[in-house]
């Protein structure tokens, strides 16, 4: 796009020549947001759209900010918000582009989604106090506007904290507002409009009943509840203008509402789907930027306030930091830098991972090579998960390994009667319907159903060894051994302490970086590998463990097993009589024959 195509307010202009020519460093998707939004001019201007850019709904916007707004805390505190040239991007469209059929007398805006992807420290959430409090006053009689967080005091210290800061620094808006602190009652609150701004920690089992002209979903890189979205937007459906909000910073985990957020925006700037009533903004790094993550321009390109609010001697010290640490450099990678996926441990990257991915991979593949059997089970509601992996290779430095796993839920699980689940709710649903998870058992884990599971593997393929966690084993390892599976044919391996798990987590990092590994996509893996962090003792030896309780790692757990029998047996050296037989498969198969004959 040679020149640009002129919207009515310079600061917005000149910012759209100062990305497109290379003046601001910019990744590629604010490129694209700028590109779609000179394409919404011209579509505009043609008449092929329902909408218009009308500069008087930018500028009564910024005239409220710029004009009662302050600043209330650091270096600018009680100074005058002065919008920055991107601000005025971002929120120009946002209360610019209006629809041509008033309704009710009112003006209809284009977009009822907004959604922003930047690194921290870039004001995200000032921005949306902006909108707040402009919402309260502006958007009719009986406005409600929520600010939604995981938690209560978590949505008290985002876009609601900031809203109520402003409020304090100036005189007239009290007037005009009322801040009540009570734990009971919290709220800003415009008497003359009857309008209402609250913090909520909420469900979509209890979001029902809210009756929401904008919602403010801040960091929705935390939340895990999938089914939040659609009950907040079902709660706008009476509203004429109702605006969902999604403002945050990328998040070490791909597993959450905020990185569904992420793929539905890029897909939308790269125009792989369609959506007029959606505004996308994402300010990232662009691919190859990563090896570049200590350059000041592509820091730039993620924070666009780098040099106001984010001070060039504070990326210094960051950089600095970060310097031989990876665990530190993977926190500015997520948070300054704005990049999803990146282990807050520092012990594996996702993306490596992913990279292992072969989905068209089966059990024929590998049929003939030896393998071990790893089981890691739960108490009666929580995951089990049965492993079997199959390597290639005589070292432990050439080996190839290709682990398929089998991952247990009870039926409970899935019920919303069981209140524990509603954070992962719908995500488990899912990875039951695509294959990834298995229900066993309807109150509780049904051990049986693990048990002939593993019996089968154990029949079928070249099984040297069987290893497990002794928690909750006791009766899986009886059935076995009553199967014709031999006491040496077992591998204990307990989960405590550093001796078990150092070698074999490094091991298994070396396999995955290396591409030594393939495994053909379980999503309910992918998920235990992000969810996994690594604890250092004194000796700078490594284990695994969970980042949060409710972040399950067994598929981990039952990978280190296999890495760390397959390094510390006889692995691949028993006799084998039988074609594609392991000697406890041909015990099993033994025992079948006397029971024929019974």
């Amino acid at each position: 796009m040679s020149k640009v195509i002129e919207c009515g307010i310079e600061e917005i202009d000149q910012y759209c020549r100062d990305i497109l020519d290379g003046t601001i460093p910019s990744c590629n998707y604010t490129i694209l947001s700028v590109e779609r939004f000179q394409n919404d001019l011209i579509r505009a201007e043609e008449g092929t759209v329902d909408w218009y850019f009308e500069p008087k709904g930018a500028l009564h916007f910024f005239e409220f900010v710029e004009t009662y707004l302050t600043h209330f805390q650091g270096r600018f505190s009680n100074k005058p918000i002065e919008l920055a040239p991107f601000q005025k991007f971002i929120l120009g469209q946002l209360f610019g582009f209006l629809k041509h059929e008033r309704m009710d007398g009112v003006a209809v805006r284009r977009f009822r989604e907004f959604s922003l992807f930047m690194g921290k420290k870039n004001g995200k959430s000032i921005m949306g106090a902006f909108i707040a409090l402009y919402f309260l006053l502006f958007e009719g009689d009986g406005s409600e506007v929520y600010n939604i967080a995981q938690n209560r005091s978590h949505s008290m210290k985002l876009s609601w904290n900031s809203a109520r800061q402003m409020i304090r620094n100036n005189e007239e808006l009290q007037d005009l507002f009322k801040v009540n602190n009570s734990i009971a009652s919290l709220g800003i609150r415009c008497d003359d409009t009857k309008s209402v701004y609250e913090p909520i920690a909420t469900k979509s089992d209890t979001a029902d009943g809210l009756n929401v002209s904008c919602a403010i979903f801040d960091e929705s890189k935390d939340n895990t509840d999938f089914e939040l979205v659609d009950t907040i937007m079902a709660g706008t459906s009476t509203r004429i203008n109702p605006l969902f909000i999604n403002i945050s910073t990328a998040g070490y985990h791909t597993n959450t509402v905020g990185y569904r957020f992420y793929q539905r925006d890029v897909s939308l700037l790269e125009g792989d789907t369609k959506d007029d009533q959606v505004l996308s903004i994402i300010y990232t790094i662009d691919e190859g930027d990563e090896e570049r993550w200590d350059d000041v321009d592509v820091w730039k390109k993620a924070n666009p306030l780098f040099g106001v609010s984010i001070l060039e001697s504070y990326f210094e010290s960051r950089v600095k930091k970060a310097q031989g640490n990876n665990r530190v450099k993977n926190d500015i990678l997520v948070k300054n830098l704005n990049v999803f996926g990146r282990s807050s441990s520092g012990w594996l990257d996702i993306s490596k991972w992913d990279e292992c991915e072969d989905d068209s991979l089966t059990y024929k593949d590998v049929q003939d090579l030896p393998a071990v059997i790893t089981f890691d089970l739960s108490s009666k509601l929580d995951l089990s998960n049965v492993k079997i992996t199959f390597f290639d290779g005589s070292s432990i430095n050439n080996v190839m390994v290709y682990p398929f796993d089998f991952f247990y839920l009870p039926e409970k699980r899935f019920s919303r009667d069981d209140n524990r689940t509603d954070k992962y709710l719908s995500q488990i649903q899912e990875w039951r319907d695509g294959g990834d998870l298995t229900v066993a058992g309807g109150v509780s884990i049904d051990y049986e159903m693990i048990t002939n599971q593993i019996i089968e593997l154990v029949r079928d393929y070249n099984v040297q060894y069987i290893a497990y966690d002794p928690w909750h084993s006791e009766s899986i390892i009886k059935d076995l051994k009553r199967a014709g599976v031999n006491e040496e044919d077992f591998v204990e391996y307990t989960q405590i302490g550093y001796k078990n798990w150092d070698t074999p987590m490094r091991e298994m990092e070396k396999m995955i970086v290396d591409g030594r590994l393939s495994h053909n996509g379980n999503k309910v893996q992918r998920w235990c590998m992000e969810n996994v962090a690594v604890k250092e003792n004194t000796y700078d030896s490594i284990r695994p463990q969970k980042i949060t309780d409710d972040q399950k790692i067994d598929g981990v757990i039952t990978m280190g097993m296999a890495v760390g029998t397959y390094l510390w047996s006889d692995f691949g050296e028993k006799e084998e009589t039988g074609k594609n037989l392991s000697p406890i498969a041909q015990r099993i198969m033994k025992m079948k024959e006397k029971k024929q004959d019974i």
